[in-house]
């Protein structure tokens, strides 16, 4: 049995001309957004064993506020190959994992972290700071592009 944690980043400064997408901020909304969500977040999900994080600005700054002051035995990983990846990649990603993994939490983008979500039945966009607790009764990582999985939390 294994869980996935899909979080969605918080939402981010606008688009500008002068600044690249990969190094957008959290906007003041955004902040709040993941200031309201520590409230629940470690009551209602399962501790993750590996947090796989988006070397993007919003998705570090996202995971950043999430765990200031949280002492975590975590590893936490930035992939770079998160940054707006399909949900191709983050099958790809996650088959990877070492099956001694129980609970990963991801924290990426849209449209690929949705995606990933609808495999499950979510059927929805994840919106910005949204998350989504997936079981699944996969043994072995390598498995996941063939698992189906029952959404036990979510928070959007």
């Amino acid at each position: 049995m294994k869980n996935i944690i899909l979080l969605r980043h918080a939402k981010a400064e606008k688009e500008n001309y002068n600044l690249s997408d990969f190094d957008r901020k959290l906007n003041e909304k955004g902040i709040k957004q993941v200031t309201d969500l520590k409230e629940t977040f470690f009551d209602d999900t399962p501790t993750p064993d590996l947090i796989l994080i988006s070397s993007a600005q919003r998705t570090k700054e996202t995971y950043n506020l999430l765990f200031e002051s949280k002492n975590y035995k975590a590893i936490s990983t930035y992939k770079p190959d998160l940054y707006l990846a399909s949900v191709d990649v983050i099958e790809s990603i996650v088959a990877s994992l070492p099956d001694s993994v129980q609970t990963l939490l991801l924290i990426g983008h849209n449209n690929g972290i949705s995606d990933f979500a609808n495999k499950f039945g979510l059927y929805i966009g994840l919106p910005t700071c949204g998350v989504v607790v997936i079981n699944s009764p996969l043994e072995n990582w390598t498995d996941i592009s063939n698992t189906k999985g029952t959404i036990t939390y979510k928070s959007f």
